[in-house]
Order: structure tokens, then C-alpha cells, then sequence
């Protein structure tokens, strides 16, 4: 029977596995935990990764930001470019999202619920969609 790990015990795991410059084996020895699971997590999360804490502080920073540069997409009087600004919410949101994902990890349990993340779309009628206009969607009415 496999166990289950928190993500605090991962990332903790993969601390010590960097500590030892990727060794696997002595990474094992002193963990426990065998080396198929520790390359596992390596390979998703990387050597020496951020703890749960900032993950948390990270993701709330890049929603306030996306947030505010959601907004600034409908005014005209910022210098930068539409499609500029655009691509920048769309890399924050991928970033969120991969941070979600990380953090929604099947085994991790935190007393903090991750709040749901929701973009629409109004199209010049006002009318949302849940893709952008132009693009196959069924609007919400």
C-alpha cells in the first residue's frame, strides 16, 4: 500500500534532496521515501521549491495584479499596447492556474480554501461569454 505524502512533506523532501545536489540515493537513505517517488516530485516541482506559504502569498500577489491589469484592458490610456498587456494577463493567469494546480494537490490539506478563479468576457453588447468574443462560445443569457 503506497502512502500519502502532504505537500509540506514534499516540498520538505525535495529541500533535502537539494541540499544533497540531486542524489537520489542520499536523498532516499534519509528521508524514507523511495527514490521513484522523489523523482517524481522532482520532476514536477523542481529542486528547492518555494514553500507552501509563499505559493499561497505568490498566488494572491499575481490575482491582485491580473486583476488590475484586467481592468486596465478596457481603458485606452495607458501607453502600452492592447495586445501587449493582454499577453501579460494571459502568462499571470497561467501562472495562477499552475500554482492552483500545485497547490490543490490531492493530498495537500490546508485550512486556507483557495478562492475559485472565474474570467469572463463581455462582448460590445455586454453580453458574457466565457471565452473571448470571436471565439466558439456559449454566452451566458
Amino acid at each position: 500500500m503506497s502512502r500519502k505524502y502532504s505537500l509540506d512533506e514534499k516540498l520538505a523532501a525535495l529541500r533535502i534532496l537539494d541540499r544533497h545536489s540531486g542524489d537520489l540515493n542520499v536523498a532516499s537513505r534519509e528521508t524514507g521515501i523511495p527514490k521513484r517517488t522523489l523523482r517524481a516530485w522532482r520532476d514536477r516541482f523542481g529542486l528547492n521549491p518555494a514553500p507552501v506559504s509563499q505559493m499561497l502569498r505568490l498566488r494572491q500577489e499575481l490575482i491582485e495584479q491580473s486583476r488590475y491589469l484586467a481592468a486596465s484592458l478596457g481603458q485606452g490610456a495607458d501607453a502600452t499596447p492592447l495586445e501587449k498587456r493582454a499577453t501579460a494577463l494571459n502568462q499571470m493567469l497561467d501562472k495562477i492556474l499552475k500554482l492552483t494546480e500545485i497547490l490543490q494537490d490531492e493530498d495537500h490539506e490546508t485550512d486556507e480554501a483557495l478562492p475559485v478563479l472565474r474570467i469572463e468576457y463581455l462582448d460590445e453588447q455586454g453580453q458574457v461569454h466565457s471565452s473571448p468574443p470571436g471565439a466558439e462560445d456559449d454566452s451566458e443569457q
